[in-house]
């Protein structure tokens, strides 16, 4: 098992990569910034714990740079519901990331796992 630290180092990485290269890692700005938004939860979480529910550093960072609540690209695009179609694709992506996670690596089932920190 990694420690934290090396999970640590990992996310710092993923950080370079994907901002060197952003589209190789989203299909837009939004998408890529809901990626960085949950790597950077997942590193604080393992740097200071908190709970779900408590504003991010990240939430707290567009707060201090006048985006309120919203994202960044909330800023830049217009709102966009979600259409049928967007629903159907979300339903069979989610069902297939199930199918995928109970053959691979059971993740579903695994009790959680404890960092050292």
């Amino acid at each position: 098992m990694k420690s934290s630290q090396e999970i640590l180092e990992y996310i710092r990485g993923r950080y370079a990569v994907i901002l060197e290269r952003p589209h190789m890692y989203a299909s837009s700005p939004q998408a890529l910034e809901d990626v960085l938004t949950w790597l950077d939860h997942l590193r604080e979480f393992i740097v200071v714990g908190g709970t779900p529910s408590a504003p991010s550093a990240y939430s707290k960072y567009l707060l201090s740079r006048g985006f309120g609540s919203g994202n960044f690209t909330s800023r830049k695009y217009p709102p966009r519901s979600l259409n049928d179609n967007d629903r159907k694709i979300f339903k069979e992506l989610c069902d297939f990331w199930r199918d995928y996670l109970m053959e691979k690596s059971n993740v579903l089932e695994q009790e959680p796992v404890r960092l050292e920190i």
